[in-house]
């Protein structure tokens, strides 16, 4: 009786064990649902990064929304108290407004000497460089920054992040000129550009509004939002007030930030006023008051601004109805968009999905937990998340299908260097002289281009 006694809580704990691995196996872990018109290009990208076979296998003891998007966050702050620092070097960029905007580069190897740095800046002259674009009032020391970073540094890739200050995040010329910049100092380098959460809304704005006519190669979006009014609203009516009140303390540090730089503004004292009084409160009604008493917005109608009495929203509205939703038909380049059904920021309702699907250019991959911008793994959220290793299997087999091609058609010019004739097949030794040569390159083709004017 004594020994049936004892052996009664064990069979429970296994019983309980094997029930709870059971509906981890079958409802929790998944995998994730991908989106897209079946080009070439997108088969060939879907199927070179593995994105239907990637397995999302949340952590064990915090899979629901709210453990993923807090406690998880919360707890994997602690990896960075071991882990390697960021070093950031600073540059600074003149804005279309003649304010002043900043691209930091992101290192996390210590401190090295001048002569070193020149040396390793020379090498890396045509290394692949990812722009990051953080999440509302976040910036360079976000877990998701750091650890992509890190992964940069891993895959021989360059990191530079976007520390924009501005609170109108429709307005898409700042990331424009950041772009160009680094473009025209690495002319021989693929720019990646990786957005979170409200940093999407800017990314895909600024996609949207230049087409085609952008060095960006790829774009990746994490959490991202398209319609800032209605994602405010979706958290204010159905999310607890803890969400309510994170988005507020995130618009008042967006707030203090664009008071800190913007030059054009003069009574900083009635905004600072503004932000105490009203931003925690509501966010999206500060934010409205804000950028009304500004003047100076993003796609803002003159005759509808200077109305009177201010109303909320109606002043504003050219505002609004140009927001990142608006343009994703037009966005021109390889963009991959994750999203996770229960996110409690950024609702997963407020996308038009079949109107971003119907663009070719965009993949779209969406899992059902997940978080914002969490998607944590293993038993503790250290390390590499899913959505991390998904953006860098997608990242890799951009660069890798854009370096084939690149190689295949220097190959090609250069049997024509070599036989003028194309009725005349080129030998197999010279073909196999022409692939093993030491300075064919991936990305640049300004030099072979030269040699054969």
């Amino acid at each position: 009786m004594g020994v049936g006694g004892k052996s009664q809580p064990k069979l429970f704990a296994i019983l309980l064990s094997v029930t709870w691995a059971l509906f981890y196996h079958f409802r929790v872990k998944e995998h994730a649902v991908v989106k897209y018109q079946r080009t070439f290009w997108n088969t060939h990208i879907v199927e070179k990064a593995r994105l239907t076979r990637e397995t999302f296998r949340p952590v064990f003891w915090a899979y629901n929304r709210h453990a993923q998007t807090v406690v998880c966050l919360m707890i994997t702050q602690l990896e960075w108290i071991w882990a390697k620092k960021v070093r950031v070097e600073r540059e600074t960029l003149l804005a279309w407004d003649g304010n002043f905007q900043y691209v930091d580069w992101l290192h996390l190897d210590s401190k090295r000497s001048r002569s070193k740095r020149q040396i390793n800046s020379r090498f890396n002259q045509d290394a692949p460089i990812l722009l990051l674009i953080h999440g509302l009032g976040d910036d360079n020391d976000h877990p998701y920054m750091k650890r992509m970073a890190r992964i940069a540094k891993h895959h021989g890739w360059r990191t530079a992040a976007f520390s924009y200050w501005r609170i109108d995040l429709s307005e898409y010329r700042d990331l424009q000129s950041v772009v160009n910049h680094l473009h025209k100092t690495n002319p021989r380098a693929p720019i990646i550009a990786i957005a979170w959460s409200a940093g999407g809304h800017l990314l895909l704005k600024y996609l949207g509004k230049v087409g085609k006519n952008t060095p960006v190669v790829a774009a990746i979006s994490l959490s991202g939002c398209f319609d800032f009014v209605q994602a405010v609203s979706d958290v204010q009516a159905n999310e607890s007030a803890s969400y309510r009140l994170f988005l507020g303390v995130q618009t008042a540090e967006c707030a203090r930030r664009h008071l800190a730089n913007d030059k054009h503004i003069t009574d900083r004292q009635k905004f600072a006023q503004m932000t105490r009084l009203s931003a925690a409160r509501d966010p999206l009604g500060f934010y409205d008051r804000f950028v009304f008493e500004m003047g100076r917005y993003s796609d803002i109608d003159q005759e509808e601004h200077a109305k009177k009495p201010y109303t909320p929203f109606v002043n504003t509205a050219s505002h609004y109805a140009n927001s990142a939703a608006s343009v994703i038909d037009k966005v021109g380049v390889s963009t991959l968009i994750m999203h996770a059904v229960d996110d409690p920021v950024v609702s997963h309702q407020h996308i038009d999905w079949e109107t971003v699907v119907g663009n070719k250019h965009i993949i779209t991959i969406t899992t059902r937990r997940g978080g914002h911008v969490s998607w944590y793994e293993d038993f503790l959220p250290f390390g590499a998340t899913w959505s991390d290793r998904v953006a860098t299997n997608f990242i890799s087999a951009v660069l890798e299908t854009h370096s084939q091609t690149n190689f295949l058609l220097d190959v090609f010019r250069r049997s024509l260097i070599e036989q003028p004739n194309t009725s005349v097949n080129v030998t197999p030794d010279t073909l196999a002289r022409i692939c093993s040569a030491s300075d064919l390159s991936s990305w640049d083709l300004q030099s072979l281009q030269k040699r054969m004017i």
